[in-house]
């Protein structure tokens, strides 16, 4: 049975530090009581759950180091609940071994690069369906043609 956590988990925020140099907010789905993340997926086909936990390690790390900020404490698991919309509906547990210190440490470095680039102008466009909802639609296609 789950119980309600003593906080509220409305978002959550990591601040800035010697090895993340901008704060980094996100709001998770779920925190169970015993800290385990969850995060809802919607799907129409069966996920490989054999690239989960790569396919969304920045997001599932990075819910980790917010946990560990608020609580002091590493949560159990990182899990994902995939709900698949197939002619027969499935629900898909992935569970994923929470992040060592290397792990941490590449994702605060994911940060730290994305935020340079930021602060130098440096994009390198990544054309694929995201374009159609990027506000950067214009910036970026008169670059390409550059």
């Amino acid at each position: 049975m789950l119980h309600r956590c003593p906080w509220e988990w409305k978002s959550a925020c990591l601040p800035p530090s010697p090895g993340l140099p901008v704060p980094v907010r996100g709001v998770i789905d779920l925190v169970q009581h015993d800290l385990t993340a969850v995060d809802y997926k919607s799907s129409t086909a069966k996920p490989d759950t054999g690239h989960a936990a790569f396919d969304h390690e920045l997001q599932l790390v990075t819910y980790q180091m917010m946990i560990e900020e608020a609580t002091g404490d590493t949560p159990p698991s990182l899990d994902l609940i995939y709900l698949v919309k197939t002619k027969m509906p499935q629900v898909i547990r992935v569970k994923i071994h929470p992040a060592n210190e290397q792990r941490k440490q590449r994702i605060a470095d994911l940060y730290r690069i994305a935020c340079e680039g930021i602060t130098t102008e440096r994009f390198h466009p990544q054309p694929g369906m995201q374009c159609s909802w990027c506000q950067y639609r214009k910036e970026c296609s008169g670059w390409c043609r550059q």
